[in-house]
């Protein structure tokens, strides 16, 4: 018995030994204000200079019997599988068995529409090309899998292209489904065993593979989606589906040893590894933030080459910092997790010293309204406006972030990992700095700030009713104990008063003017926010 309890308590003390208990109890805060009580849960890895700093899971895999994930436990990884779908056209190319120049129809025979479509475009997602929902012949359900893919190509070709290849960015899976047929075509022989032969098996990855061509191996974390608040297991999916878009099976502990040879230059040579971390350029200098089969972004001014994953019931992000040679990858077993790169980059930058600022600061009402304003980038224009002594952070007709202020010149972004920056004394321009890097933004034009006045439930009850938008939808305005609401359909939102009978939304640029009649009663309502409805009052 005694032996038993050393042991649990071992295996339970080991990830934060790894790195020193106070950064392993710092991960832990982080991931436990992540996931959800009693819910799927998460494993992670994170790794420097090829040594191992932290490996721990947390939550259920199974949550009807309370089984939990264990950091050795197998995922689907979704999109992580167009790395290695990229890199073994690289090393076909690398081989001199194809050019990346190459146009693809040179690889499928009789295909009409590929004149024009380069293998590097595929790996670049500047094809044109779209995904499963754009191509009519594309349904999960019916698509006959004992020819597939190759019975999918064409149509993917024939679907309507969102540009001209090469002109313009626009993520696509069927782009690497291609790949992977053109991987076939080369090879001789199915792309899931060419990446066994050329990759799996060479790096000892023995625990990643398709679990639709090899039973062992199978996810055996169970995956959930999130249904009405409540977690449910995921929709059933045939993973050949996915393909090499976004069919692998893997663990923590084979995705590091892919990424060590990747970046080491043991899967490629190193010139393929130097193209791997640099972002592709559209002909208009633009970046577009993705390499060759993975993404480039930004972690508190470190580059970083990443790749997020989502399928039914799973969630991925594996991400690699060159400069400090650091890679964390988290997977978790459920595929409500959409922002897992927060989690992941949370973790990153704590690791390479440089963590996101948790405490904010107070800041007038009169020093936030020296930030308001409208700024331009790039033709994009957002909108910085205090609504009383918060300083809300918003696109025209869109949807209102609070901005925390971390220090006298720089914002947290409510619910991401996002800062806007200004200069010390300089409130004119600032930079916005992201995940997927950095942008400057100039102001150009001053706003007014929202100062909200409290109406006593008489002069609320004013406003309650039904406003009628000829041909179009009724807006009901409510009123909730001493709060007042507008709603179409089931889209419910708070409103606050800033001037007499005008209105504004609280979290989504809305604005509301009330108009009375002769006697003073509030008759008409013009509701502002992709363009103006007019709405009369209804009896």
């Amino acid at each position: 018995m005694e032996t038993n309890l050393k042991f649990i308590i071992i295996t339970f003390f080991f990830p934060l030994v790894l790195i020193g208990q106070s950064r392993g109890y710092e991960i832990e805060k982080i991931v436990n204000d992540y996931l959800p009580p009693n819910g799927p849960g998460v494993a992670i890895i994170a790794t420097q200079n090829q040594k191992k700093l932290y490996e721990n899971a947390f939550g259920l895999s199974n949550i009807s019997n309370g089984e939990k994930v264990q950091a050795d436990d197998l995922f689907r990884i979704g999109s992580i599988t167009k790395q290695f779908t990229a890199a073994a056209i690289l090393k076909l190319a690398h081989e001199d068995r194809l050019r990346l120049e190459d146009p693809i129809e040179k690889y499928i025979p009789n295909a009409t529409m590929a004149e024009n479509i380069s293998i590097k475009q595929l790996l670049q997602h500047t094809s044109g090309l779209g995904n499963q929902s754009d191509v009519a012949a594309f349904k999960v359900d019916s698509i006959d899998l004992n020819n597939y893919p190759e019975n999918i190509i064409q149509p993917i070709l024939d679907s309507p292209s969102k540009f001209s290849p090469g002109t313009d960015y626009a993520y696509s899976n069927l782009g690497y489904i291609i790949l992977g047929y053109i991987i076939e075509r080369v090879t001789d022989m199915p792309y899931e065993i060419y990446l066994k032969i050329a990759f799996f098996q060479p790096l000892g990855m023995n625990y990643t593979g398709f679990e639709y061509i090899d039973d062992n191996i199978l996810s055996n974390s169970k995956g959930y989606s999130l249904v009405n608040g409540k977690f449910e297991e995921a929709v059933p999916l045939n993973m050949k589906i996915a393909y090499s878009a976004g069919g692998l099976v893997s663990s923590l502990q084979d995705l590091d040893k892919w990424n060590r040879a990747v970046m080491a230059g043991k899967v490629l040579p190193s010139s393929y590894v130097g193209r791997i971390q640099e972002t592709s350029t559209l002909p208009n200098g633009k970046a577009t933030g993705y390499s060759l089969g993975w993404q480039i972004g930004n972690i508190q001014g470190l580059k970083t080459v990443r790749h997020d994953g989502i399928v039914n019931g799973f969630t991925s992000m594996a991400i690699y910092v060159p400069e400090a040679d650091i890679f964390v990858t988290t997977l978790s077993n459920c595929d409500c997790f959409r922002d897992i790169e927060l989690l992941a980059s949370r973790i990153t930058a704590l690791l390479a010293d440089r963590p996101f600022p948790t405490q904010s600061i107070k800041l007038s009402k009169d020093e936030l309204e020296k930030f308001q304003g409208k700024y331009n980038h790039d033709n994009s224009e957002m909108i910085l406006a205090a609504h009383d002594s918060t300083l809300m952070y918003y696109r025209s007709g869109g949807e209102k972030k609070t901005l925390i202020p971390v220090d006298p010149n720089s914002f947290g972004i409510e619910g991401t990992l996002d800062q806007i920056r200004f200069s010390k004394g300089d409130k004119s321009s600032y930079t916005l700095r992201s995940l997927s890097g950095n942008t400057h933004w100039e102001r150009t034009e001053i706003v007014t700030a929202y100062n909200f006045l409290l109406l006593d439930d008489k002069k609320l009850e004013e406003y309650v009713g039904k406003y009628r938008v000829p041909n179009a939808f009724v807006f009901d305005v409510i009123k909730v104990g001493d709060k007042l609401y507008g709603q179409i359909g089931n889209d419910r939102k708070e409103i606050l008063c800033y001037d007499t009978d005008k209105f504004c939304a609280r979290y989504t640029d809305a604005l509301l003017q009330f108009s009375r009649d002769q006697e003073g009663k509030v008759v008409k309502l013009i509701l502002t926010f992709d363009r103006a409805f007019t709405a009369e009052r209804m009896e």
